[in-house]
Order: C-alpha cells, then sequence, then structure tokens
C-alpha cells in the first residue's frame, strides 16, 4: 500500500512538473493580432511582423495584457501592473491594485499609453467605440494541460481499482466531471474570444 501511494504521488508530481509551459498560447485575435502568453506575467498583444506591442516591461511596471478590444481602426488593450518585490528581482509579481490601458492604432500600429482608466476613457478614439467590451485572453488549447495530467494519472488508475476500489469509482466519476465542465467553458471561452 506504501508503495502504491508513493507512485501515485509521484505520478501527480510529475504531471504537474511536465505540464510547464504547456499553459502558454498564441491566441490570434484577427487583423494579423495576437495575444501570446510565454508565462502568467508574460502576456503580450504582438502584431505579426513587428512583435511586441502592449505589456510588460521592466521599467514601466506593465504587467500582462488581461483584457482585448478590437475595433475598424484600433485595438484597446488592458494590463495589469507589475512590481518588483526587491532590487534585486528581475521578474517581479503582479500588482493588482493598478490598471493601464493602450491604443494600438491598426493603420500604423502606433502605441498609445500606458493611461489610466479616466484617461483612456476620456480619449477620443475610445469616445466613439463605447461601450468596449473587454474580451479576456485565454488559452484556445485549453484541454491540452488536463488531458496531459489526465493520461498520467489514467496510467496508475489500474492500480487504484484493483487495490482501492473505493477511492478509483469516486475518482473516475470525479474526472468525467472535471473533463464535462472544462470541455464546456473552453467552448465558452472560443466563443467569446473569437473576433465579432
Amino acid at each position: 500500500m506504501r508503495w502504491t501511494i508513493t507512485l501515485l504521488a509521484l505520478l501527480l508530481a510529475s504531471s504537474v512538473a511536465a505540464a510547464f509551459g504547456q499553459h502558454d498560447y498564441e491566441l490570434d485575435i484577427g487583423d494579423g493580432y495576437s495575444i501570446s502568453r510565454t508565462s502568467s506575467l508574460q502576456v503580450y498583444l504582438t502584431k505579426k511582423g513587428k512583435g511586441f506591442l502592449v505589456g510588460p516591461k521592466r521599467t514601466d511596471g506593465v504587467g500582462p495584457v488581461v483584457g482585448y478590444f478590437m475595433t475598424d481602426r484600433f485595438v484597446f488593450a488592458k494590463t495589469l501592473g507589475k512590481r518588483l518585490r526587491d532590487e534585486l528581482e528581475t521578474v517581479g509579481e503582479i500588482n493588482y491594485t493598478k490598471t493601464y490601458y493602450f491604443i494600438v492604432l491598426k493603420e500604423n500600429d502606433k502605441v498609445i499609453g500606458p493611461l489610466s482608466e479616466t484617461q483612456f476613457l476620456d480619449h477620443p478614439f475610445v469616445a466613439g467605440a463605447k461601450p468596449v467590451d473587454w474580451k479576456v485572453p485565454s488559452n484556445p488549447d485549453v484541454l491540452l494541460p488536463l488531458l496531459f495530467s489526465l493520461l498520467i494519472v489514467a496510467s496508475v488508475l489500474w492500480l487504484l481499482a484493483v487495490k482501492f476500489y473505493w477511492i478509483s469509482v469516486p475518482a473516475v466519476i470525479a474526472v468525467v466531471v472535471i473533463v464535462f465542465v472544462e470541455i464546456r467553458q473552453g467552448r465558452r471561452r472560443r466563443r467569446k474570444s473569437q473576433p465579432s
């Protein structure tokens, strides 16, 4: 019994460690623009051929992109703040008390910002686009990390079914429910993230 629990713990830990980078994505939002995520702190608005447009920079305290909205002439981006924990810190952490706004002109990819919420809402480019319906960037392949972890767990599920049937039956039911919920949420996110 001790070996089975140890094996299960190791496999679960390996599924977490092996999933490193599986939550990274590039979400095409239309007109050559995309949201690129390389970590929870590194979420950028990018343009094909131009590279990085809006997102974290070490000097200005701008954190990850948490919302975007597109019009015919502009791309609006909303970011959280970023702060360094100490002087030696190079990555930092998200500052949830700060929110910055950016306007990208599609005709020449000029970036206006960072702006405060008041400056953003009072800007003439935004006044014509109101109401701004922010879309939250999310992984279009949300099921890949979940499926990988389930594959690892399923590889030892037969051990549970034989030795510990009183654990395996509820575990299988829980996995089915989680997969069903993730599939439904993934479909909703994809529908919301697709350009209108």
